[in-house]
């Protein structure tokens, strides 16, 4: 069972991006497994099953792991799926049905993320598409059919997909406006469409907007909404929806109202990190997995004693864990294989602390457990150079190309004091350029920005990098619901970020620009990334800054305390 999870939530931006989808290119490790091996889903050449976390075998550097039943998936830094484990149905990927105790490539490129369900695959690739492999007859696969696949392939009717999830049967996808997608398996409601019917292809999950994160269990899903929220459906005999009831749902309903940092399902039994630092569960607890002290079932939400400081939470079929910010895992659970990694087969009905350090996730299936360390702390980056600052306290003094762009005296952001850069304009061109002073390959403009409104039928640019040709390189974009855009205006393309601004809020945005034939666009909101692309983003070098849109265009914003640096740290 493996899902979706975003990078961050803060107060002042929506983000979306996941542990599941690390930008390509983000440093990698090499994952530990521990359990189960009779089908070499522990990844280290063997079917020898083991009690202590090992490492596996014939990898190269993981970025993301996500574990289904008695398969698994690796993610490495280059956007290549690695698959190893059970392969009785196709879950492995590789073309076959042969068992593969030792990591083999999928014949899959420009990955960004990878989740499994019990014997099947999901991927979703750089360009939005969504690719499912492994076993069909329930529908899981969203490929209109019940058949199995033995390779990957591409779900039709799905585009601009920012997220993927699985369950047992079931599996979702989190499009570019915060809504969902599910299909397969919904004898429970697990599709979460108001019915009980089997889809075979994707549908929409009724009432959901702003999902943040997405988990599937054997037949229940939970979702955090950017609000903090928590959200369930599908099936709730063990109450593993949390509302209170056994019964079981086909639509969303909310089971916390906020303070939801992470969540995570396993086949029975659902687990959540909280943003104060405490983790709660419920459901069926017959395996110890609520590590409550107890076997007894849950319906509504109960804090587990002894853990403080989790930041990060993982479940398997019947075990659970609990991780901090310094990487030290907590475990519980059924543990008939070793599954926890405690060096036993005793099943443990609270926390125990692991021999473990530094750990990132962990994700489990029957009986094992894979496990990603935190990669090394490459060495720190050499301080940007800082080409030019403003803060409107000179009004617009060397800006040119001014037009529908005014000085507000009444607003600043909370990084410095009014007065600001402001445009409020209906189907009018409201923009102001900077020099950088200088001409450097590569730059990061940053600048907080507030957004009061956006209208019209195209997106306004919130701000622009270009060449000394006046040529613009790439443009920051934003649409009526205040999702973050990016325009390669060398290629023409569109970049889809995972961030949405608050209305009449100030919120710090950066644009960061590396040119060349294999060049690099990166955005980040609040300090923490939600985009990043290899691209070709021309030769020339950038010379100035833009603020605002040359073209007609409605908003209304303010911007205030830029800073362009050198490079793209």
């Amino acid at each position: 069972m493996t899902r979706f999870r975003s990078l961050a939530l803060t107060a002042a931006v929506i983000v979306g991006g996941v542990v599941g989808a690390p930008a390509v290119g983000a440093a990698g490790s090499t994952p530990l497994s521990t359990g189960l091996n009779a089908d070499g889903q522990l990844g280290n050449g063997t079917v020898v099953s083991r009690t202590t976390p090992a490492n596996l075998v014939g990898l190269p550097p993981i970025v993301a792991i996500a574990s289904g039943r008695e398969h698994a998936y690796g993610l490495d830094e280059n956007g290549r799926v690695w698959a190893w484990g059970d392969n009785s149905r196709g879950a492995v990927g590789d073309g076959t049905n042969t068992d593969r105790p030792t990591p083999v490539q999928l014949a899959l490129t420009n990955v960004v993320e990878v989740e499994a369900g019990h014997y099947h695959g999901i991927a979703r690739r750089s360009d939005g598409s969504v690719w499912t492999w492994g076993y069909g007859a329930i529908g899981q696969l969203g490929l209109g059919n019940l058949s199995n696949q033995t390779s990957p392939q591409p779900v039709p009717g799905l585009a601009n997909v920012i997220a993927v999830a699985a369950g047992r049967d079931m599996s979702y996808a989190l499009l570019a406006d915060g809504t969902m997608m599910g299909w397969g398996n919904n004898t429970f409601g697990e599709v979460g469409d108001g019915t009980t019917i089997r889809r075979s292809s994707p549908v929409a999950v009724i009432g959901l907007t702003s999902v943040a994160e997405m988990a599937g269990g054997r037949n229940h899903a939970l979702v955090r909404r950017t609000d903090g929220s928590l959200w369930g459906w599908g099936a709730n005999d063990f109450g593993q929806l949390g509302l209170g009831t056994t019964t079981s749902r086909s639509t969303p309903v909310q089971v916390i109202a906020a303070g939801v940092r992470h969540v995570d399902t396993g086949a029975e039994h659902s687990v959540v990190a909280m943003t104060d630092g405490s983790v709660r569960t419920f459901g069926r607890g017959w395996r110890g997995q609520l590590g409550l002290g107890n076997t007894a079932m849950q319906t509504l939400p109960q804090t587990v004693s002894g853990l403080t400081g989790i930041v990060e939470v993982g479940d398997g079929r019947d075990q659970s864990f609990a991780i901090n910010a310094a990487g030290a895992v907590w475990a519980w659970g059924y543990n008939d294989f070793g599954q926890l990694g405690d060096g036993t087969t005793t099943q443990r009905n609270a926390p125990v602390s692991l021999a473990l350090t530094g750990i990132a996730s962990a994700q489990g299936g029957r009986g094992m457990t894979i496990f990603l360390p935190t990669p090394g702390d490459p060495p720190p980056p050499p301080d940007p150079t800082i080409l030019r600052e403003w803060d409107f306290t000179n009004g617009l003094t060397g800006w040119t190309s001014v037009s529908g762009f005014t000085v507000d005296n009444a607003l600043g952001s909370p990084t410095d004091e009014p007065p600001s850069g402001r445009v409020s304009v209906n189907n009018a061109i409201g923009q102001a350029r900077l020099a950088i002073g200088s001409s450097p390959a590569a730059a990061c403009a940053s600048v907080d920005v507030r957004i009061e409104s956006v209208g019209g039928t195209t997106r306004p640019a919130l701000m622009k990098l270009r060449t000394a040709a006046s040529a613009s390189v790439a443009r920051l974009q934003i649409d009526t619901s205040r999702r973050l855009y990016v325009r390669n205006d060398v290629t023409g393309a569109t970049l889809t970020t995972t961030a949405i601004l608050p209305l009449s809020t100030w919120t710090r945005v950066r644009l960061c620009i590396a040119v060349g034939t294999a060049g690099l666009i990166r955005v980040e909101v609040g300090g923490v990334q939600v985009g990043s692309w290899n691209v070709n983003t021309g030769t020339a070098n950038l010379t100035t800054v833009q603020l605002g849109d040359n073209d007609a265009r409605t908003i209304t914003a303010n911007w205030d305390a830029l800073v362009v640096t050198s490079g793209t740290t």
